[in-house]
């Protein structure tokens, strides 16, 4: 074989090697993370995660608990606006986080800032995920004649993969840290159904959804 036919055939190798390594880089890209009706993967039917199909997701706890130096209970409802996946996890953003009914050391709490930025659902086995979300701020009334701030840096919830009515996110023991008064204390810990009190925020609907379908994270 003449040398320049060995180097021809050299650089068809190379082109191959770079095409194939091409193709599988698009491949992995094209992998995501994503919001199943059922529990199956690869899933065969899904909740759309982008900006132009997105999908809302309503979740309600009757008893959201705040321990430390100040102790309350609330019940809660969040909404979550999912609009984009990568090759990790499904991101969305909270657009709501209400308090009603409290009961405890203040009258009543107001969030006065929504987890900052693109929360994101990890999927880690089964249907089930870890759930992300930024800094949040809540403002506690009239706590002993005092208003009282409690921020939790960065909450992890548990997602429980499930039925709409049965899937679930549970906070346990996230960290606030509290501010305003020497009453309000400085530490405490925000519970909603995991091994330290509190229940869990239950998925009540999927876009408008309340029955009849399921939500699960998985990695596809």
């Amino acid at each position: 074989m003449s040398y320049r036919r060995s180097i021809k055939m050299l650089g068809l190798a190379v082109v191959a090697a770079i095409a194939a390594m091409a193709f599988a880089g698009a491949g992995s890209a094209s992998a995501n993370a994503t919001l199943c009706k059922v529990n199956a993967n690869p899933c065969t039917s899904t909740w759309p995660t982008s900006a132009t199909e997105h999908t809302t997701i309503v979740a309600k706890s009757p008893e959201a608990v705040l321990s430390g130096g100040l102790s309350e209970k609330c019940a809660s409802e969040t909404v979550i606006l999912v609009d984009g996946s990568d090759a990790t996890a499904v991101l969305g953003e909270v657009t709501k986080l209400a308090w009603t009914g409290c009961t405890g050391a203040c009258k009543e709490a107001k969030t006065l800032k929504l987890p900052a930025g693109h929360g994101t659902l990890t999927p880690t086995g089964s249907g089930n995920g870890t759930l992300l979300l930024g800094e949040t701020e809540v403002e506690l009334v009239n706590c002993f004649g005092v208003n009282c701030i409690a921020k939790a840096k960065s909450p992890t919830l548990t997602f429980n993969g499930g039925a709409i009515g049965t899937a679930n996110a549970t906070a346990d023991n996230v960290p606030v840290t509290l501010s305003g008064n020497v009453l309000c204390g400085t530490t405490g810990t925000w519970n909603a159904g995991g091994a330290h009190g509190g229940k869990a925020y239950v998925v009540t609907s999927v876009n408008g959804v309340t029955s009849g379908t399921g939500i699960f994270a998985e990695a596809s």
